[in-house]
């Protein structure tokens, strides 16, 4: 493979989601033939969009005129074989220049758009485009795959569906009612209908009579008190 040329279009420009699924399809069937048709159904594009998809990847190397993989295909479909295939695409495509100042795994990634803007004389969204893809080269890391794999299908799941909630009217809401208190408890007894009772007096009387009294003066001392105190609690009484 000839080492390509610093022009604006000497160096590739692959998405990494288009990387990840046709190599998945190639992993599954290795005599696939990679036009623009079978592209689309891969891609899940229009046939149109994907004219243009298989030149990146005959210009890596990877696929001949017919679609069919080359060598280096099969080597980069293979999982124990795929680092030695990034690293032959990295040596055959970009110049050694560029492999001591950015060397992988991790290269820079301003330093990498600012190289590519400047040697390839392409404009600052290019420019990343072709570092994110040589990045990508830098990795060599196919389990990339199955991670790129498990974010589309996840973004593939329905949203779940949000309830919604009604709308709020501008009509003002009453003010809620304090609880009743609970009847107090009444220490009277109860009565009839309509009855108020009447309070209830206990007097208690002590008579203190000395002993030098005589018969005649304490038949007079209760005289006195039927008098002054029962009979005026029996008339007090109703009776």
């Amino acid at each position: 493979m000839a080492r390509a040329s610093g022009s604006a279009t000497g160096y590739p420009r692959i998405y990494p989601s288009n990387w990840w699924a046709i190599r998945r399809a190639v992993s599954r069937n290795a005599q696939a033939s990679l036009t623009s048709e079978s592209i689309a159904t891969i891609l899940d594009i229009e046939e149109p969009s994907a004219r243009n998809v298989p030149a990146p990847f005959r210009s890596v190397g990877l696929i001949d005129e017919d679609g069919k993989l080359t060598d280096l295909g099969h080597q980069w479909r293979d999982d124990g074989e795929y680092a030695n295939a990034c690293q032959k695409i990295l040596e055959a495509l970009y110049p050694a220049e560029l492999l001591h100042v950015c060397p992988p795994p991790a290269p820079d990634p301003e330093q990498l758009r600012r190289w590519f803007q400047r040697t390839a004389k392409v404009g600052e969204g290019a420019a990343k485009m072709m570092a994110r893809f040589y990045q990508l080269l830098c990795r060599q890391d196919p389990s990339e795959g199955k991670q790129e794999s498990a974010n589309g299908a996840k973004s593939a799941k329905p949203a779940p569906s949000k309830q919604r909630t009604p709308a709020r009217t501008s009509t003002p809401e009453a003010p809620a009612k304090p609880a009743a208190a609970p009847p107090a408890r009444s220490s009277v007894p109860s009565v009839g209908a309509g009855a108020i009772p009447s309070p209830t007096v206990n007097v208690a009387v002590q008579v203190y009579i000395t002993p030098e009294a005589s018969t005649e003066q304490i038949d007079q001392v209760f005289a006195s008190m039927a008098k002054h105190i029962y009979r005026t609690g029996a008339q007090g009484d109703g009776q």
